[in-house]
């Protein structure tokens, strides 16, 4: 998992120009119910994620989904960024937003592009989270 993490991150940051988290959505990732491999990236978060406040969430549309991803959509919307997120929900509401979105294969994907990362090289791998299993989409 921890080696998970580090080349997700790297991924990111070779792939997007600015990473930012909201301090919630920051907080989520020391919840108890975490991995600890998370809960332990999570408390040195390298210097290129950028843990920022995010306005208030007072929209009432949005509570159909968790605090994380309403801190996340709210902070995407502030600020017209791309927002990477996996939930199926969150994403649908992005969208109905005109907010810009894509998911962990999306970043497999620009990553790949871009010659980072060699997808070919494990093909059942790739056809089994191509099958969408818990609305991780590009």
């Amino acid at each position: 998992m921890d080696g998970f993490l580090k080349a997700h991150g790297v991924l990111l940051t070779l792939t997007l120009e600015d990473v930012g988290v909201d301090r919630k959505v920051a907080g989520e990732l020391m919840h108890a119910g975490t991995p600890v491999e998370v809960r332990a990236w999570a408390r040195h978060l390298p210097f290129w994620i950028d843990v920022r406040d995010g306005s208030p969430v007072n929209d009432t549309t949005l509570g159909h989904l968790d605090r994380g991803e309403q801190a996340a959509i709210a902070l995407a919307q502030r600020e017209s960024a791309l927002l990477l997120i996996d939930d199926a929900l969150g994403r649908r509401e992005a969208s109905r937003r005109g907010i810009g979105t894509t998911g962990t294969l999306g970043v497999l994907s620009a990553a790949a592009e871009k010659g980072l990362v060699d997808l070919s090289a494990s093909p059942s791998r790739r056809s089994a989270l191509s099958r969408d299993p818990q609305g991780i989409s590009p």
